[in-house]
């Protein structure tokens, strides 16, 4: 007995030593730990010893710090769901006797070209990487806006090409019916044509199925299908619900050496000639444009403030 007690309590140490936990111990979390050597200057001290808190307080810590004990909306990657959500949920509720969070709101992955981003794939990109390629934070949120929440998303820089060219058509059509400012309370009504885009967004905040119901708007209108009166409060109200700023249209045209450029870039590409499609693809980038390369050819667009 002695002995199974010893291993027992050998593997509860274990337990204790890591941030790690899988569902056969979900009971099993630590809210202080002792500190160790690799810890460094991580401590602080307590009636237990010297030590730290578990990973699942911080979150609960700031969380109550900004919002108090209870709040409505807490959101996270699914991967988050377990154990760290739960681990809140316990702590949180224990320690104020209230409900923590009221609504959750769990995303599925972003993937880069099929794969999860990854330091050691080369296929983790930040926001500055995004700008340095000439694209707009715009054009991004309107990327990311394309998938469902509760899917993947698979990210693909020429993605973002497409997103550049949506969005101006959205300027467009704004150019044309007018930009305001005030907007009537949402209704059937005073939306209009627009309005499917709002139910889509009430259904489980289907953001595909929205933008594609704008679009199908879009298309009506830019075919000749009559204005709506209140058309330009519809696409005010769409853009300001799913966060889109825009920008004034950019021309696509590039100066005739620049084009010459993407087309010999496309050419050495064909050739497996890796150096030169690189160097001619800074040249041009230099010159304020952006080459995406497409399934079949490529696209030159401008690049933010071109």
């Amino acid at each position: 007995m002695g002995l199974t007690a010893g291993r027992k309590n050998a593997a509860a140490s274990r337990r204790v030593e890591t941030d790690e936990y899988d569902h056969g111990r979900s009971s099993d979390f630590a809210l202080w730990k002792a500190r160790k050597a690799s810890d460094g200057e991580c401590y602080w001290p307590s009636p237990w010893g010297h030590g730290r808190p578990g990973w699942h307080i911080e979150c609960s810590a700031m969380s109550m710090a900004a919002l108090g004990p209870g709040f409505d909306l807490h959101s996270g990657g699914v991967d988050l769901m377990f154990p760290h959500h739960e681990n809140e949920i316990a702590q949180s509720e224990a320690a104020t006797g209230q409900t923590f969070v009221r609504h959750w709101f769990h995303v599925k992955h972003l993937l880069v070209e099929g794969r999860k981003m990854s330091k050691s794939r080369g296929n983790l990109f930040t926001i500055d990487d995004v700008q340095a390629r000439g694209f707009s934070a715009a054009e991004l949120r309107f990327v990311l806006l394309s998938g469902h929440y509760r899917k993947d998303l698979n990210f693909v820089w020429e993605n973002l090409a497409g997103a550049r060219k949506a969005l101006n058509r959205l300027a467009d059509l704004e150019a044309r019916l007018g930009k305001v400012d005030v907007l009537p309370p949402l209704t059937p009504e005073s939306w209009a044509s627009f309005y499917p885009v709002f139910e889509a967004l009430l259904n489980d905040l289907n953001t595909p199925q929205a933008i594609a119901a704008l679009f199908r708007r879009v298309k009506q209108l830019e075919t000749g299908a009559p204005a709506h009166p209140l058309d330009a409060q519809g696409l005010q109200a769409c853009l300001s619900t799913l966060g889109i700023s825009l920008a004034p249209p950019r021309t696509q045209e590039a100066p005739q050496e620049v084009e010459q450029w993407a087309m010999a870039r496309y050419e050495a590409k064909k050739l497996q000639h890796w150096n030169q499609a690189d160097a001619l693809r800074e040249k041009i980038q230099e010159a304020g444009r952006f080459v995406t390369d497409l399934p079949q050819g490529y696209e030159l667009t401008a690049r933010s403030g071109s």
